[in-house]
């Protein structure tokens, strides 16, 4: 249904327009609410982005694949959830080894086992 506004209804067409864009700046962000960014919710960032108080880079999940894991060639679709605990752990012990760069963006880990370890 198309909303339509009059001429002295300039406040409702604001928040009509400003909820319409945080409602598609939701959609567009990972929607897991994790709260790296300081906001309570990924709606809650968006608003503060269409406010000027954040900026995109602010959400530690955006545009980021969280892991990828590949078992003997196959890839497997993982959720957000099992992702981001992937991603957590591996760069969480990452982080306390020598030469690793203090803000490194990418991991990449490969494990291959052998026949005697399974």
């Amino acid at each position: 249904s198309l909303q339509v506004f009059d001429f002295d209804q300039v406040d409702k067409l604001a928040l009509f327009i400003k909820d319409f864009l945080v409602k598609r700046l939701t959609d567009a962000l990972p929607r897991a609410n994790c709260g790296k960014c300081g906001c309570g919710s990924c709606e809650e960032f968006a608003d503060n982005f269409l406010r000027g108080l954040i900026s995109l880079r602010d959400c530690k999940l955006l545009g980021l694949k969280q892991a990828e894991l590949v078992v003997d060639g196959v890839k497997l679709q993982l959720s957000q959830y099992p992702q981001q605990v992937f991603a957590d752990v591996v760069s969480s012990l990452v982080k306390g080894l020598k030469g690793v760069p203090e803000n490194f963006r990418e991991i990449d880990l490969k494990i291959k086992l052998s026949s005697s370890t399974r």
